[in-house]
């Protein structure tokens, strides 16, 4: 005659343990444990023209479709600003390539690629492409070579090797400061 299901099963709890089970959870409990790295940090990836970039997810409020643009006049740091209403909120945008000098791409609204990103601070920047959140160990940042040094070290905190291209990772305070002195 064949158990009913419920004489058939036994919950694990009151199942008798094998003493080679025991064993084997015995040595992997008492085994040391592995090394663990450092906190990972995370950067919003994005390119402005031909350059990557990265800046702390902790300082990125939204990305957004582009939203159409007013201008506003030019201020004394010469550093085009608009007025742009994302998500029902009108926020100020920085042109962040003029900013950090970087040739960004004519008529980049236009591009289908082409993303919003709004901050913490309510200040957005339009980007050429976003291509997300990247993790990684403050390890894995290397040094700004002596060439980019004088026009991105001041605002940058090294170099990550990504599997698309190398990215600039952005120093937050540094980046968030320039623009707002940008706006004056």
């Amino acid at each position: 005659m064949m158990p009913t299901p419920a004489e058939a099963f036994t919950p694990p709890f009151d199942q008798v343990l094998r003493s080679e089970d025991r064993d084997e959870w015995t040595t992997r409990v008492a085994a040391p444990v592995p090394h663990v790295r450092p906190k990972t940090e995370s950067a919003l990836l994005f390119r402005l023209g031909a350059e990557w970039f990265g800046l702390g997810t902790h300082l990125v409020a939204s990305i957004a479709p582009v939203p159409v643009t007013h201008s506003l006049p030019t201020p004394r740091s010469g550093i085009a600003i608009h007025l742009v209403n994302v998500e029902g909120d009108l926020l100020v945008a920085v042109a962040l390539g003029a900013l950090i000098g970087v040739a960004t791409t004519p008529d980049v609204a236009q591009r289908s690629t082409a993303r919003m990103v709004v901050t913490n601070a309510k200040v957005a920047f339009l980007v050429d492409e976003v291509f997300g959140v990247h993790r990684y160990h403050d390890e894995e940042l290397r040094p700004i070579p002596a060439t980019l040094a004088a026009t991105m070290g001041a605002r940058t905190v090294g170099l990550l090797d990504w599997g698309r291209a190398c990215v600039a990772r952005f120093d937050d305070e540094a980046i968030m400061r320039a623009i707002g002195e940008a706006l004056g």
